[in-house]
């Protein structure tokens, strides 16, 4: 994420992030109506057993927990590539060598992600709000805490891989995206 503030940007902004309105739900909602449009069919709370692919290796579509089968020209999943091309597809429709691949990769990761939902904005201590619910410029930025060094960010990563549990004192990037 770090990195993101000193190479990434949103619309000429270095470091910007962009909140889409309505949350990410809305962007769901903007790619099922954008395919629905397109002339797709979604269905939803219907399980994946399986992708069907012919004899040839071309995709022909899905079979769903409840034994119906869908055909399909084209099958996109949101899931690992662990669960689509491991456990959805016949491992036989692969060539070995992307299959190597996907035995290959870390899904281990030092992020935990946590949304909160507040009925007000924070008042922090360091630089308390001048009125209630009132928008200060801290509240329209990134705050980041704990990584004021290196050796905070080393000496939280060794506490974590050491204990095998979180650090006591993570690094903490804060967003406020609704005011």
């Amino acid at each position: 994420m770090l990195i993101h503030h000193v190479m990434g940007e949103l619309e000429g902004i270095r470091g910007a992030w962009g909140y889409p309105e309505g949350g990410m739900g809305a962007v769901s909602d903007a790619i099922r109506k954008s395919a629905e449009d397109s002339g797709a069919d979604i269905c939803t709370e219907s399980e994946v057993e399986q992708i069907v692919v012919s004899n040839s290796g071309h995709v022909e579509g899905v079979k769903l927990k409840s034994g119906l089968t869908l055909k399909a020209k084209i099958v996109l999943s949101n899931a690992t590539p662990e669960i689509t091309f491991k456990q959805l597809l016949d491992s036989a429709a692969l060539p070995a060598e992307y299959l190597k691949s996907i035995n290959h990769i870390d899904y281990t990761s030092p992020v935990t992600k946590i949304n909160v939902a507040v009925d007000k904005l924070p008042n922090f201590l360091a630089d308390p709000n001048i009125k209630a619910n009132q928008a200060m410029p801290h509240h329209q930025c990134t705050i980041h805490m704990n990584c004021e060094s290196t050796d905070i960010l080393e000496s939280a990563y060794a506490e974590a891989m050491n204990n095998g549990t979180y650090s006591s004192k993570p690094m903490i990037e804060l967003t406020i995206p609704s005011r």
